[in-house]
């Protein structure tokens, strides 16, 4: 083809959500427990972090960072600071019933625990929100071209099955706002280790058209993904909304040329 249409929409069911404090983010229903995808809207920063600048190391001032992120828990109704990781790019999982009280490394983590909000950040890589309803154990999965190539989400899905008694077929996936394939121009390094991991349908994350260069559909790869570890097609949720497309509601690293903020992606377990 020679036109991309760019993936500036999201997709149904999810939905954009603004809170009395300003905040607006977006929400996927179906999911079926406390959670959202931030936008930019409804923070303090200012200049290329404007204005719901979740990130501590992406150069913004602090203690504004802290007040979005307490604006952010609030919109949610989430208390407390919401329990992250120092993401690495690749396929670790951590399992948490409480707070940390160490840094956490990794690109996934998951609980159980009732009122432990969970979270990771994002600013263009795929962010994923996990939930079995029947144990009501949750997950947040930080998916970039290297975190899915060692299937992050997998290895998410599969610590809450061997240790929160989950259930593929009973497990939610919310894919959020991330690069789209209209935008994720690659090497053909990147399009190389997509091939040779071989999950079922992973073609489909490889884009080639009338462009020069491949491009990456994060999304149809996560979602492939997380098929074939067993979740229900009618239970995964892709919003299709390009981060590097919509400048008025999400952060993105490529098109701002990395001076930029973050998103959070953020999920909670409620008492059943």
């Amino acid at each position: 083809m020679d036109q991309v249409t760019p993936l500036v929409m999201m997709n149904e069911p999810f939905r954009l959500e603004t809170a009395p404090n300003g905040v607006t983010w977006l929400a996927c229903p179906p999911l079926g427990t406390p959670h959202g995808f931030s936008t930019r809207r409804g923070g303090e920063s200012e200049g290329p972090f404007a204005a719901l600048n979740l990130g501590v190391s992406a150069g913004d001032d602090e203690a504004t960072v802290r007040r979005n992120r307490a604006a952010w828990a609030t919109a949610l109704g989430m208390t407390g600071p919401i329990q992250g990781m120092h993401q690495i790019h690749g396929g670790d999982v951590q399992a948490v019933a409480q707070r940390a009280q160490e840094t956490l490394y990794g690109d996934a983590i998951v609980s159980a625990t009732p009122g432990l909000p969970i979270g990771i950040y994002t600013a263009d890589c795929t962010p994923i929100l996990l939930h079995d309803p029947g144990t009501g154990a949750v997950g947040a999965v930080h998916a970039g071209w290297r975190g899915t190539v060692a299937r992050v989400v997998m290895n998410a899905a599969q610590r809450m099955v061997d240790e929160l008694g989950g259930d593929p077929a009973r497990l939610r996936a919310a894919i959020g706002p991330a690069i789209g394939p209209c935008c994720f121009e690659v090497g053909e390094e990147v399009a190389a280790a997509i091939a040779a991991q071989g999950w079922p349908g992973w073609e489909r994350a490889i884009v080639r058209d009338a462009r020069p260069k491949p491009h990456v559909d994060l999304f149809a790869a996560n979602r492939d993904q997380l098929l074939a570890f067993g979740l229900r097609a009618e239970n995964v949720f892709v919003s299709h909304a390009c981060t590097s497309c919509d400048a008025d509601h999400y952060f993105s690293w490529r098109r701002d040329q990395g001076r930029t903020g973050r998103m959070q992606a953020a999920i909670m377990a409620v008492a059943r």
